[in-house]
């Protein structure tokens, strides 16, 4: 069996949706399903009954049967891969996120490069993943979360400025105070007063 370009090309032509790609999958390896498709095919083939009158109409039945047959299997194991691709992207989504949770409650500062190794991934996979499923960067989440955990401890009239900034990592009061002032526009002393 000889497939020639023009084949894959005329189908493309014909069925643009469904054949796209397909002349490509040839020089990949097939998946199991696909195999299977294809031996099936080979068994069809009668040399005899293709010899007779109308048997080039009845190899060309067998083999477009056979195309069709890997067009699908190859389009459900695309779907497939995809689906298991969401799902990863959700799973380091959601552990970046309750890592960075677990870290904050233990007055620490988290970086993107710790929770990328945590994670046993690349830095950008993480971020590319991490803004793909929450529609925020992974920097801006951080610093959303942190300064929203300064807020909560801030609420707490119990706790210094000091001892707030140093809960949440800051080495020092005033680089937590300028960060605060940056994200909601008020120092940490004014935000208190006025939400105590």
């Amino acid at each position: 069996m000889l497939f020639l370009p023009g084949y894959f090309d005329e189908l493309e032509h014909r069925y643009p949706t469904e054949f796209a790609g397909v002349f490509e999958a040839f020089a990949e390896p097939w998946h199991e399903e696909a195999t299977s498709a294809i031996c099936h095919t080979l068994r069809r083939i009668n040399e005899d009954r293709a010899r007779t009158a109308g048997g080039h109409v009845y190899m060309q039945g067998i083999v477009e049967t056979m195309v069709a047959e890997l067009a699908c299997s190859r389009a459900a194991h695309k779907q497939a891969q995809q689906a298991a691709d969401t799902r990863v992207s959700v799973t380091i989504a959601e552990e970046a996120t309750a890592m960075i949770e677990r870290t904050l409650d233990k007055g620490r500062r988290v970086g993107i490069n710790e929770v990328a190794e945590r994670l046993y991934t690349s830095r950008s996979k993480l971020c590319a993943t991490f803004k793909a499923q929450t529609g925020e960067s992974l920097g801006a989440y951080i610093r959303r979360r942190r300064m929203e955990r300064a807020q909560d401890l801030l609420a707490d009239s119990s706790l210094t400025i000091a001892q707030v900034a140093e809960r949440l990592g800051y080495p020092q009061q005033a680089a937590f105070a300028q960060a605060f002032k940056q994200h909601t526009g008020t120092t940490p002393t004014a935000w208190r007063s006025q939400h105590i």
